[in-house]
């Protein structure tokens, strides 16, 4: 490795993507270590990214044609090993492109894996939600504009399918690591591409209790309901609505975020909840800073997820720190990571029981318990250990490479 020789110092090339809330953090955490780092924000929009990363060091803004330039051939020669955040095709052919002695790692965030677990037959919608979606297609309308923007999306459906899927799906062989927020995700992907997927599990780090969790006040402040976490049909928002329809609810609201996602599917499910709940369906429509946004949603003392995979992590983790008594899908890894853990978490079944009792608040020593189990997943401390984790485990990778 070219900087190994130099008190094992060692040079990281990061392939970011234009997500300054998830991203900044990491790089601050990599920052922390005897490394590096330079990271590559690829977008198609550079005047707007250079604005948005004015501030911060070692950020480079570079057009996604960037990596089939020369100048990423030259920072491949220059660097020790390469990290993509977030896969899609651009950092699959990016992968391509790196010499077969650079260790590679893949840093998955749910939404580029599963992806690819849906085109092996991984179902993430419901039923009545997979109905919306189609109904919204076909609701695209017959003006020229619609009729264009409706073929470009069938055009990349199937530009995916057929040129980039296998794309992606080879460059994964590539990898020698891979990072996603819980290990039984990693278990998953294995266990679909079995001998075409097998490197490394690592974990890089996105988040922390201090700096994400704790933010805004300390604990849950109302009774009302906390459902999903933007507007993207993976929440399934119909059938979580459909499950509480049938409890009395009382004089709970339910608190929705749709701050980000897909406008049009944003709209149906206000239109849908506010026919179903009235007054009490309170969306969230705005971006507000994190302590205020954590602060909104502290009102709920419960809170449910109808994602199949992993996502909204932050949402379920922040509530899970502040005593909300959390209801995920069997099927969602953070499920099965909380509860292999000891965390008290529910099952979406347990809302279809009937039984007002999910209704109840969890006791001071199920809140502690779950508070602890936060603190030993992401607590400060075991970021930092983590990463040093990371790091030596390059190192180590690289000296035997080039044994």
């Amino acid at each position: 490795m070219a900087n190994l020789e130099k008190n094992l110092s060692m040079k990281i090339l990061h392939l970011a993507p234009y997500e300054k809330k998830f991203f900044a953090f990491a790089a601050d955490i990599f920052d922390t270590q005897d490394v590096d780092n330079q990271y590559i924000i690829l977008t198609k929009d550079v005047r707007r990214a250079r604005e948005f990363f004015a501030n911060r060091k070692n950020f480079r803004i570079e057009h996604t044609r960037y990596i089939r330039s020369d100048s990423f051939a030259c920072d491949l020669k220059e660097c020790d090993c390469l990290v993509v955040h977030f896969l899609h095709i651009i950092k699959a052919q990016a992968i391509m492109r790196t010499p077969k002695h650079l260790p590679v790692v893949w840093a998955g965030w749910g939404g580029d894996y599963y992806d690819l677990l849906s085109q092996s037959g991984f179902k993430l919608l419901g039923d009545r939600t997979q109905q919306l979606v189609y109904t919204l297609e076909r609701q695209i309308g017959c003006s020229t504009t619609k009729i264009i923007r409706r073929f470009k999306a069938l055009i990349s459906k199937i530009r995916y399918s057929v040129f980039y899927a296998p794309i992606i799906k080879k460059a994964i062989k590539r990898v020698d690591f891979f990072s996603s927020p819980f290990e039984e995700d990693f278990a998953l992907l294995r266990s679909h591409f079995e001998k075409d997927f097998d490197p490394i599990y690592t974990r890089i780090f996105y988040g922390s209790v201090e700096r994400t969790f704790m933010s805004g006040v300390e604990s849950i402040y109302g009774n009302n309901i906390l459902i999903g976490n933007s507007a993207t049909a993976t929440n399934n928002h119909l059938e979580v609505f459909e499950m509480l329809s049938t409890h009395d609810l009382g004089d709970r609201k339910i608190i929705v975020p749709l701050s980000y996602g897909d406008t049009n599917y944003r709209d149906a499910i206000i239109a849908y909840g506010s026919s179903l709940f009235g007054d009490r369906f309170q969306p969230v429509v705005d971006l507000m800073p994190l302590d205020e946004y954590n602060t909104h949603i502290a009102q709920c003392s419960m809170v449910v997820m109808g994602h199949r995979r992993q996502e909204g992590a932050g949402n379920t983790f922040t509530m899970l720190y502040k005593g909300s008594k959390v209801f995920l899908d069997e099927a969602n890894t953070v499920y099965q990571y909380l509860k292999n853990n000891g965390a008290y978490v529910y099952a979406l079944q347990d809302l279809r029981s009937g039984e007002e009792s999910i209704f109840d608040a969890l006791t001071d020593e199920q809140k502690h318990k779950n508070r602890q189990v936060m603190e030993e997943y992401t607590g400060n401390e075991v970021v930092l250990r983590g990463m040093r984790d990371f790091i030596r485990q390059i190192k180590e990778y690289g000296v035997r490479k080039h044994a």
